[in-house]
């Protein structure tokens, strides 16, 4: 018999992780201001993850970031890059 909430390919161990991050969890999302990098920041804040946001619009980063914190995130972190800029990817 099979257990019909199992997921193809996602074992018992990875399937039972997914809705709890390790203490050292650390999402780091790149196009911080796009709507889909927000809607899977916000899924690691409301697993309790630390979220890195890189992008080039500091002020929406921020106002996300903080948003992020209230959601659950364990900290938050913006970071200035343009993926079409090797010199601002250079911390």
């Amino acid at each position: 018999m099979t257990d019909a909430t199992a997921v193809p390919g996602v074992s018992d161990a990875a399937a039972s992780r997914a809705g709890s991050p390790s203490p050292n969890e650390h999402w780091l999302v790149f196009g911080g201001s796009s709507a889909i990098a927000r809607a899977f920041a916000r899924e690691a804040a409301a697993r309790g993850a630390a979220v890195t946001l890189a992008g080039r619009d500091q002020d929406d980063l921020a106002a996300t970031a903080a948003d992020l914190k209230l959601r659950g995130a364990a900290s938050t972190r913006v970071l200035a890059c343009d993926a079409w800029d090797p010199a601002s990817r250079a911390e």
